[in-house]
């Protein structure tokens, strides 16, 4: 019984366009994606790849947390925030570093640890929120309602990764 490994073994490639699509190599011909979307389109999901946003459509974002939230983020793979308990009827993910560094101070004087991590997420969803400064000057932050966690995560482009760690001395 003959058994195929890949489709590129069972069918050969067309044409040239797609011998360099299946072999992983970008095609010789860019005026071809540039004039053709649909070819583009076609090309980057036989690649495995999806087209990138661009910086100006993501914002970044900050979010301190404690252990057990980042033990859920990490069994999302680290794409999702995990839902809110009853008691949080709102996400806050705050607009700087510094802001989450300072806030991130709570969680080891009451947990003993604390991380601080930034995403991106989508600006056109994103720009429906208010940010609102709770503070000094760079105290700022969303206030994304707990019914809207899930819309937020399907917005967020790339992995959420842990940039600051620190634990009581």
């Amino acid at each position: 019984m003959l058994v195929a490994r890949d489709r590129a073994s069972v069918m050969p490639p067309a044409n040239k366009s797609q011998q360099y699509a299946a072999d992983g190599r970008r095609t010789p011909f860019p005026w071809l994606l540039r004039r053709h979307s649909k070819v583009a389109a076609v090309l980057s999901v036989m690649q495995g790849r999806y087209p990138e946003l661009s910086e100006e459509e993501l914002i970044t974002m900050y979010r301190p947390c404690g252990q057990k939230e980042l033990d859920l983020v990490a069994e999302s793979g680290f794409k999702r925030w995990p839902p809110r308990l009853p008691e949080q009827p709102i996400f806050y993910p705050v607009t700087n570093e510094a802001y989450a560094i300072e806030v991130n101070k709570w969680n080891v004087s009451q947990f003993g640890k604390g991380y601080v991590t930034r995403f991106r997420v989508r600006r056109g969803f994103v720009e429906k929120y208010r940010i609102e400064q709770v503070g000094g000057r760079h105290h700022t932050e969303w206030w994304i309602p707990a019914e809207d966690l899930e819309n937020f995560n399907d917005n967020i482009v790339g992995e959420i990764e842990v940039i600051y760690e620190e634990s009581a001395a």
